[in-house]
């Protein structure tokens, strides 16, 4: 193997783990808690980001990924916190929260450095699955311990998600029926601990493979067999219903609660949060609040959705530019890659990126950096290979 495949692998490799760590801390940090009785996990934690970022810089030293134009990049970046720190007051009271910390130290100088270095992404999807594997078996261990009462089910569920996103795209383009077996251990944890959304966009990436695949054999075979089950799930609702019931009332499961109540597509309080982001749009003008500018709603809590939250925080004129950009990275990544390449993208937009248009607040999670990171190594990738 040589340089360029090594330093290649090593980067997918890193990506990866990066990814597991959510899964990893997950689990570690309320067993420690509760079959240690260690009452914080702050410092174990620390010392694992720590750890990972050590080894990280080695890995950019020996591969020699520095340069000029990402080191520039790189303080660009930070010169527009700092901008955004001193202009605007609710800004402040974030951007040097613990999180932001972490993305600043550890999560864009891997983004920068590493992730929109990789060059060739053929070999992802069978180099992730040891990792979609091991983030199952932990997912299993949090359930089967009672570790996720400790957790924030939303928070584990879009950790987990990517990896069954992953495994998802292993099993449709390489059959086995042990990832098939793993899929569904998976699915099934979602399904007792998680939040709604990760199902929806794994049945989302299902369907796109299916209609892309709609030409061949194996996509037509796919087809029948997702309409067989779904005819016989039709069919035994009631005993379906009775089970889930059952379940749910060992479980108290979110996901299980809501589908029973028959509100698994329903959100009272996002209904009231957009419609009082839009209203804070709609009468702002040519201002703008700056990062976090969202928490100022009455509500107190950010808009849910990161078109409100990008218009808020930049205003029309900036908003529009940055929406714009980030939409135009996407489908050009998109849009340059060959078949199984646009499958690619489909899965990392639906793992990393979509749960943004109903959850979580981009400024201030890692997976946003990471994904815009990967499209525009794709593109790079892209670009080298029509040159070539």
């Amino acid at each position: 193997m040589c340089f360029a495949d090594r330093r290649n692998r090593m980067l997918i490799n890193i990506l990866l783990f990066i990814l597991f760590l959510n899964i990893f801390l997950n689990f570690i940090s309320p067993f420690i808690q509760i079959f240690m009785g260690v009452s914080s996990t702050s410092n174990i934690t620390l010392v694992i980001y720590t750890i990972t970022l050590l080894v990280c810089l080695y890995r950019i030293i020996q591969y020699r990924l520095f340069t000029i134009n990402k080191v520039l990049f790189y303080i660009s970046i930070m010169i527009f916190f700092m901008f955004h720190y001193f202009l605007f007051a609710n800004s402040r009271l974030y951007l040097l929260s613990d999180n932001m910390i972490l993305i600043y130290v550890f999560f864009l100088p891997l983004c920068i450095f590493m992730v929109s270095s990789i060059k060739e992404w053929d070999e992802f999807i069978k180099i992730s699955y040891k990792y979609s594997v091991w983030a199952i078996i932990l997912s299993m261990f949090i359930l089967t311990l009672g570790l996720n009462r400790s957790l924030n089910y939303m928070e584990f569920s879009y950790g987990l998600l990517p990896f069954l996103c992953f495994l998802l795209f292993n099993c449709l383009e390489n059959y086995r029926i042990t990832k098939l077996l793993y899929l569904v251990v998976g699915v099934i944890v979602l399904l007792l601990f998680g939040a709604r959304s990760p199902l929806l966009f794994l049945i989302v990436l299902l369907l796109y493979w299916m209609i892309t695949n709609l030409s061949r054999i194996k996509g037509i075979f796919v087809t029948i067999v997702v309409g067989l089950c779904l005819f016989l799930v039709s069919l035994n609702m009631e005993f379906i219903f009775r089970y889930l019931s059952g379940v749910n009332s060992k479980m108290n499961s979110y996901v299980l609660s809501n589908l029973l109540a028959g509100e698994f597509f329903s959100s009272s309080s996002r209904i009231h949060i957009y419609e009082e982001s839009r209203a804070i749009i709609g009468n702002m003008g040519l201002s703008m609040y700056g990062l976090f500018g969202d928490r100022n709603m009455s509500s107190g809590v950010y808009s849910h959705n990161i078109i409100y939250e990008i218009l808020i925080s930049f205003g029309w004129f900036f908003g529009v530019i940055v929406l714009t950009a980030l939409l135009t990275i996407i489908l050009k990544a998109y849009f340059s890659s060959s078949k199984n390449g646009k499958l690619l993208v489909v899965t990392f937009s639906l793992a990393l990126f979509a749960r943004y248009f109903i959850s979580g607040s981009f400024v201030m999670e890692q997976m946003f950096y990471i994904y815009v990171a990967i499209m525009i190594s794709i593109i790079i990738g892209n670009k080298k290979k029509r040159v070539v």
